[in-house]
């Protein structure tokens, strides 16, 4: 999550309820079926699914990560511990 979270940081996230709105421009720790779990920008919602992107020009793409269900939102990120530089 290059530029926003350095390698060896540590983050907190907590699990929102579902009526809780999720607006793009947040962080959120997920669970991938591919990937594992990962932390993702919300990039758009769409209807009950979601779509994610990183921050880097290495990350994952949009399209490779694929559209998102509620279930596999751990929780959004609300604090990092940022690592030394």
């Amino acid at each position: 999550m290059l530029p926003r979270i350095r390698p060896g940081s540590f983050i907190i996230a907590v699990k929102m309820p579902r009526c809780y709105p999720k607006r793009p421009g947040q962080l959120f720790y997920l669970q991938h079926p591919c990937y594992g779990r990962i932390v993702k920008t919300l990039a758009a919602v769409e209807g009950e699914n979601y779509r994610f992107r990183g921050e880097s020009g290495e990350s994952v793409t949009s399209e490779a990560i694929g559209v998102i269900s509620e279930k596999n939102i751990i929780g959004r990120v609300v604090f990092v511990v940022a690592a030394k530089k």
